[in-house]
């Protein structure tokens, strides 16, 4: 299946960690990071990130953040482009862990910087990351 996760395979596990928030089931559309018919055409699930801790209190992005998980050998990979965080780690759990505390290092990280103190696609990604957690 050259590294990408079955659907039928991951929908279970999807569903027994991110059903219980409660929230009602969206598309991919409206995700932070997401082309829909893009993802589709892969066939990667996408898992909604709702919220990341950052120095002990619970932060909410203005949309849910998209995470594309995927399988290569014995790793698992979280990714998003639209923020350039990208994790692994060696179950679902410990890639998704990885990107929620890279999430949130960038997060605190372009909170504490002024738009004179980045250049370049950092600016960029400064604005990406201040529009999606105000």
């Amino acid at each position: 299946m050259n590294g990408t996760i079955c659907l039928d395979e991951i929908r279970p596990w999807v569903l027994e960690k991110y059903e219980q928030t409660c929230r009602p089931a969206m598309s991919a559309r409206g995700f932070c990071g997401t082309q829909e018919d893009d993802l589709a055409q892969m066939g990667e699930p996408v898992i909604p990130l709702w919220d990341l801790e950052i120095d002990g209190r619970v932060v909410r992005p203005a949309v849910p953040i998209a995470i594309r998980l995927r399988k290569d050998g014995d790793l698992f990979f979280a990714e998003n482009d639209s923020l350039a965080v990208y994790a692994s780690g060696a179950s679902r759990e410990e890639a998704i862990e990885d990107f929620r505390q890279t999430a949130a290092f960038f997060v605190r990280e372009f909170h504490s910087l002024g738009p004179d103190q980045v250049m370049g696609r950092g600016s960029r990604l400064r604005e990406q990351f201040l529009k999606v957690f105000p």
